[in-house]
């Protein structure tokens, strides 16, 4: 028999540490966020070839991956959709005539057991996107409206810090920003990052 409670005598432990401030775009950011992230995969791929030529079936793929990237960013910008929302989404749960996202919540109704289902509304011009995505892409054997990589995240910094919205900017020795290539990457070796 225990007479005294043990963990009584430990001190509870603050949580006051702040790992980032989330930041809202606006209209001119969003616009350019969606149109750098078109040719975000060629800028990319250019800095592998070193300037060498790029072969057309290549070029092909990153255009279409530009177009992925471009719509997902769509959905987590106009209908607030969270990352991995956007990769499991499902072609079933979208619903083009009604402009609706079908979203199945996680947690259950505590009375009859079933699963909430969260009606997310698309502007007019999200749903003629995802209706030409879906008229040239085959679902196959994958019914998941974008199939995003795992990596997704890498991407999105790429893309943020081409159009200079980037959390982390490359400073010089000096302490002013690096300059910005072509390509959206430092010129030279940045001294350090903020």
């Amino acid at each position: 028999m225990v007479l005294y409670n043990p963990i009584a005598a430990v001190a509870p432990r603050r949580m006051t540490r702040v790992c980032h401030e989330r930041r809202t775009l606006n209209t001119e950011q969003a616009t350019a966020l969606l149109a750098t992230a078109l040719e975000g995969p060629m800028r990319r791929l250019q800095a592998a070839y070193k300037g060498g030529e790029i072969p057309m079936d290549i070029a092909r793929d990153c255009e279409r991956q530009g177009r992925r990237d471009s719509l997902a960013y769509r959905l987590m910008l106009l209908a607030g959709l969270r990352k991995t929302e956007v990769r499991d989404l499902r072609r079933s749960q979208v619903d083009l005539d009604a402009q609706v996202v079908l979203m199945t919540g996680d947690k259950s109704d505590k009375l009859t057991g079933e699963r909430n289902v969260k009606r997310v509304p698309l502007a007019e011009d999200t749903v003629e996107a995802l209706r030409g995505w879906f008229d040239e892409t085959n679902p196959g054997d994958d019914d998941r409206v974008l199939p995003i990589p795992v990596r997704f995240v890498e991407t999105l910094y790429d893309d943020l810090l081409a159009i200079g919205l980037a959390r982390r900017v490359p400073l010089d020795a000096n302490g002013n920003p690096a300059p910005l290539g072509g390509n959206g990457k430092p010129v030279t070796m940045p001294a350090r990052w903020r």
